[in-house]
């Protein structure tokens, strides 16, 4: 068979390779959008919508993602090149599709279930057709194409585009998928000759690809996460980003690797080293963070330019099983690092979920250094795409141009009491068919006018989750200031959004240290002027029904923390209805339940039930107050922004 490589450098031949990687690029935007909304759609809509177990909808999952293994058989049954612009066109059409449906979630899922398994179908494909669409010029494309979506992300407020509504939105990404499909016709038109996939040793390297999503989902690109963990606002996080992956291009733009290689410098070595390395410590927080966060992306994608340019240079007439089997291999492996990873919160493993990160790592570098020795590498591949350096650089003034016009958050001048109060579980921001609506959340809060909302089932940068800082969008969205207080892991937990000023702050775990979930409280004070201050505990307890036990444990931590201080309040989802146990302990130490108290004064003795959210049954949400605070104004306010009913309560001096 006829091999016609491409050559870059003639100016004649750059416009179609430009089309190529801003094709692949607009390709890879939309794919790993589609991904980041799939996977908190297949959680939400099977395991709370419809209660499948974690092991069923791990089994879900692992079914998708075995869709990799399918690209070669399709590619047979069709002209070459055919499915690969199939597949390609069909990822921007899906993605159009989710972002203009507005109905019921499960057609979302379906969407974006499709723009995922067709856009898990490309790279074997890409590389199997070198000569249409060549390793070097899709892994541009990868780079680019996950910088374009990291400045949407941070652009967004982490809140991605595929869960808005608006106009503005939806015509932005209609205008993208017409762009992607005027390159996939100019593209077509070119033509170019098909080569066999390289020896089995690299396509098994492709097994690195699913590793290195997994890691630019969990941690290079979760902007939501470095925002959490060094402190930075999502838009000063995105442009660090975004400064990584403009270095990286630098880099290998530059004399410098190819210094090393000549050297011989075990470099994939040295690479994967630095990657496990910067991984092992799960939760840096400040500079370390963002250092570890650069060294991560540096290693990673160096690590997958030389599997991808080796594969590419070693290309020769072959079986294209081989490419398929080592792709959907890689594929799987993101699958169960992804189900391990989240799953840990129902199933109890024997190894820390944290591991997996530099287990990733570790598997990305043996993928390079089973690529290692092609003597055809070339280490300065990106030397004449400098127009890529200036993409991302422009990139970069997006999520700054952002941060200017964000507003200022601020508390309201100190007042006294009365205050008005709000407990809610957010449910990660996912409402009960499994959409993701902030904005709907937004609106129940706004609706009520609190001056404190303590929140519950906080996610900041949680994959499961869609990758949101639910605790900076809102309160950016309420212009309400927020204090943090994490528990099953630094990304997830209770929150307090004030308008009144705060005067501190405390912080601790709550029994035991063997939960899946970990639980603890969050004690604010807020700011009375010369009232003093009201202290707002606040809370999540064990959820089990048979977790009485425990969660006396927590009632009891509860009463120790509060040590009948007046003013004080206790509030948060409790997971235990009137009557239990775990209850009649903060009964019986004097705090007051204020639906109780509400309904005694309405001669009504059946306070309002607060979950489920689409038929409430049971009442396990509260608000408790010291004794010498009175409560008026007891609401529970019917909504289905999330699937626990909020309450509020307005606090005054009795």
């Amino acid at each position: 068979m006829e091999h016609r490589s491409e050559t870059p450098a003639s100016p004649r031949n750059t416009p179609p390779e430009l089309r190529r990687v801003a094709l692949h690029a607009l390709t890879v935007l939309f794919g790993i959008q589609a991904l980041r909304t799939l996977v908190p759609l297949l959680v939400f809509i099977f395991r709370d919508r419809f209660g499948w177990n974690a092991l069923a909808v791990g089994g879900l999952a692992m079914a998708t993602f075995a869709t990799g293994f399918l690209a070669m058989a399709m590619r047979g049954s069709l002209p070459p090149g055919r499915w690969l612009w199939i597949c390609v066109g069909g990822v921007g059409g899906f993605r159009l599709a989710l972002q203009l449906w507005h109905g019921d979630p499960i057609v979302d899922f379906f969407l974006a279930l499709s723009a995922v398994i067709l856009f898990f179908q490309i790279p074997p494909l890409i590389l199997a057709d070198g000569g249409r669409a060549s390793g070097s010029s899709w892994l541009l494309g990868w780079l680019v194409g996950l910088s374009l979506d990291t400045a949407l992300h941070g652009f967004y407020g982490t809140y991605d585009m595929s869960w808005r509504g608006d106009v503005a939105t939806s015509l932005l990404v209609l205008a993208l998928v017409v762009v992607q499909g005027f390159l996939l016709a100019a593209v077509m038109r070119t033509g170019g000759a098909t080569q066999g996939p390289p020896p089995r040793r690299l396509a098994w390297s492709l097994v690195a690809l699913g590793p290195f999503i997994f890691l630019e989902l969990m941690v290079v690109g979760n902007v939501a996460r470095s925002s959490a963990l060094t402190g930075w606002s999502p838009e000063v996080s995105t442009a660090w980003v975004l400064v990584g992956r403009w270095f990286v291009l630098w880099l290998v733009s530059s004399e410098a690797l190819r210094v090393l290689h000549r050297a011989g410098r075990p470099l994939p070595t040295v690479l994967t080293a630095l990657l496990v390395l910067s991984l092992w410590a799960p939760w840096p927080t400040g500079w370390l963070s963002a250092a570890l966060l650069f060294a991560t992306h540096l290693s990673s994608v160096l690590l997958l330019m030389i599997i991808v340019l080796t594969i590419g240079a070693e290309s020769r007439a072959g079986s294209s099983v081989k490419l398929a089997v080592g792709h959907g291999m890689g594929l799987l492996a993101f699958g169960v690092l992804v189900f391990l990873y989240y799953g840990s919160i129902d199933i109890r493993l024997p190894f820390s979920k944290d591991s997996l990160l530099p287990v990733a790592g570790a598997v990305l570098g043996m993928g390079a250094l089973a690529a290692r020795s092609a003597p055809a590498l070339s280490m300065r591949w990106a030397l004449r795409r400098s127009w890529a350096l200036l993409t991302c650089g422009l990139l970069m003034l997006l999520p700054l141009t952002k941060l200017a016009a964000v507003p200022r958050v601020g508390s309201e001048p100190v007042k006294g009491l009365p205050l008005r109060l709000m407990t809610y579980n957010l449910h990660c921001g996912i409402d009960p068919l499994g959409h993701l609506g902030l904005e709907a959340i937004a609106e129940v809060i706004e609706a009520e006018k609190p001056d404190v909302v303590v929140l519950q089932e906080v996610s900041r940068g949680w994959l499961v989750n869609g990758s949101v800082d639910m605790l900076t969008w809102l309160s950016r969205r309420l212009d309400m200031p927020f204090v943090f207080a994490p528990t099953a892991d630094p990304l997830w937990g209770n929150a307090v959004l004030s308008r009144r000023p705060l005067k501190g702050t405390r912080t601790t775990l709550l029994p035991t240290k063997e939960l899946l979930i970990g639980r603890g409280l969050l004690a604010a004070r807020i700011d009375l002027g010369g009232a003093g201050h009201l202290e707002v505990i606040a809370t999540h307890f064990h959820d089990p029904e048979d977790g009485g036990a425990i969660r006396e444990l927590q009632s009891r931590a509860i009463l120790d923390f509060w040590q009948g201080r007046p003013r004080t309040v206790v509030t948060g989802d409790l997971n235990a209805r009137p009557g239990a146990p775990e209850i009649e302990m903060l009964r019986q130490a004097g705090l007051r339940d204020a639906l109780e108290v509400a309904a005694i004064a309405a001669g009504d003795m059946a306070p309002g039930d607060t979950h489920p959210s689409t038929g409430p049954r049971q009442r396990i949400d509260y608000i408790w107050t010291s004794p010498d605070l009175h409560i008026t104004d007891v609401a529970v306010p019917v909504t289905r922004a999330s699937d626990h009913l909020p309450v509020v309560a307005t606090l005054d001096v009795e």
